[in-house]
């Protein structure tokens, strides 16, 4: 039997990479999510026992008072790392393990498609749609809204993806100015996640209701991937240092089928919570297939049923003034108006749509296929490249020599892409979306922000997608058909 690609490249240098001490702890941590929880509560457990031993038996001597104090400390090590380890090394999961429940209102129904949860809205008015959405992914929304809390506005930045991010309430002028440029339509499903969110939060009761969720909140969690780019957010968001940012690959294969590969990476801390939302826009009527998160109308990943399929990546650039939409939100507006390649180039020629702060919009039809860079430019955009005899690979790289060009290892991620094509033509047995789909478990690739892993096929109206919480390049991909999404 033939070696796999995979096989074959264990020995190639683009294949590996030194990794350090504390990496290796994390990824061991994340490899065995089971031994670190059964650590964490039996820290707990042991610390308040030893604690209370003395206590109950009323021996306070040197001995006892040692010990109270050393089973203190061990339970306040366990409740820390309970509350704060999930985040810095985000436990393995199995896509088998269902964490989204099954439910079906008179607007939205949520149910499995093998492994994979799909969100699919029935129904064309925004407010519904968003109340629904709210509603039925509650408690998955307000787990990702506890770890964001905690992470990017409660805790001292403990890694270099985990920045704090300003809370909403000394944002309100940034936040209010940001409104002013959101299409009606995509307040409206906003202001009804929100609604939705409360109406579950007051079947809880009191003691362990959620406080209830803000327009304002949702709008700061559209800006995520904006972040970046405001130093008057007073972000110290450092992504320079960090080994992670998106990577999308775009080839044709001989007979000219055109293969989409995406990663993309977002901090999960520890909530493995990716979506396919199904739904219809209410104004073009064109249906959409968005890989997504709980609590968001943005697209960062998706398919529309003309086959057009996009994504968005983040790069560095220049950003002025809060004045543009969010860089997701041209995803989404693009996808939901364009049926080909062509069209998108003709909507930002148009200047339809200005952007918040510099990105990638990388897109593909069944024939045709395109990466442009936006940026806050008099030109709005300037077209990246084209697809001709060579693939498509952004890896983040600005392409403006005012900002540091290599953010997030991008050259070392291209470098190891091109690496894997060139080696693959040694081995024409192998189709492109084999050499995509390996591309995507590359070091660096496939790293520890990685949250889901696509292959999108426009000719077919097909994406096969995995999720993790980290590492999602080495999860199984599951598939969805023409007949699943569209």
């Amino acid at each position: 039997m033939s070696p796999s690609l995979h096989e074959l490249i264990q020995n190639q240098r683009f294949a590996k990479r030194n990794i350090s001490l504390p990496e290796k702890a994390i990824i061991y941590m994340h490899k065995h999510p089971t031994l670190i929880k059964t650590l964490k509560l039996g820290s707990m457990v042991l610390g308040s026992i030893g604690f209370m031993y003395p206590l109950l038996n009323k021996s306070f001597t040197y001995q006892s008072l040692s010990l109270a104090t050393c089973s203190f400390s061990l339970f306040s090590v366990g409740c820390l790392a309970h509350k704060v380890l999930n985040i810095i090394a985000p436990p393995k999961h199995s896509m088998k393990h269902h964490l989204i429940k099954t439910a079906t209102t008179r607007d939205a129904q949520i149910y499995y498609k093998g492994d994979i949860p799909i969100l699919k809205i029935t129904t064309s008015d925004p407010y519904r749609a968003g109340f629904a959405h709210g509603k039925l992914l509650a408690e998955n929304i307000n787990k990702l809204r506890n770890s964001y809390q905690l992470a990017m506005q409660t805790l001292p930045p403990l890694m270099p993806f985990i920045h704090t991010t300003p809370k909403v309430a000394k944002l309100q002028k940034v936040i209010q100015e940001v409104k002013k440029s959101l299409p009606e339509k995509y307040i409206k499903e906003m202001q009804g996640i929100v609604d939705g969110y409360n109406a579950w939060a007051k079947t809880k009761y009191f003691f362990v209701r959620p406080k209830p969720l803000t327009l304002e909140e949702v709008i700061l969690l559209h800006l995520e991937p904006d972040v970046p780019h405001f130093k008057h957010l007073q972000t110290e968001r450092n992504l320079n240092k960090a080994t992670a940012a998106c990577s999308a690959i775009v080839d044709k294969e001989k007979d000219g089928k055109i293969v989409f590969g995406r990663m993309m990476d977002w901090p999960t801390l520890g909530n493995p919570d990716t979506v396919v939302i199904l739904k219809q826009d209410p104004e073009t009527k064109i249906k959409t297939a968005e890989v997504s998160i709980p609590g968001t109308v943005f697209t960062l990943s998706g398919m529309n049923e003309h086959g057009l399929s996009l994504c968005m990546n983040i790069c560095y650039g220049n950003t002025t003034s809060v004045n543009g939409l969010p860089n997701a939100l041209i995803t989404k507006l693009v996808l939901s108006t364009a049926k080909t390649s062509h069209d998108v180039k003709t909507i930002l020629n148009k200047k339809r749509y200005k952007p918040l702060g510099p990105f990638h919009l990388i897109c593909a039809d069944p024939k045709k296929a395109s990466a442009f860079f936006l940026k806050q430019h008099p030109k709005n955009h300037c077209l990246k490249e084209s697809l001709r005899e060579t693939p498509i690979v952004v890896t983040n790289l600005s392409k403006d020599p005012t900002v540091e060009d290599n953010v997030n290892f991008a050259k070392e991620r291209e470098g190891r892409i091109q690496a894997l094509f060139e080696f693959a033509k040694k081995y024409p047995r192998f189709t492109k979306e084999e050499v995509i789909k390996e591309c995507l478990q590359l070091p660096y690739v496939n790293n520890i922000l990685s949250a889901h892993r696509i292959v999108m096929i426009p000719e077919d109206r097909s994406i096969e997608l995995s999720f993790d919480t980290a590492y999602a390049g080495t999860q199984p991909m599951q598939k969805l058909t023409r007949a699943d999404l569209f």
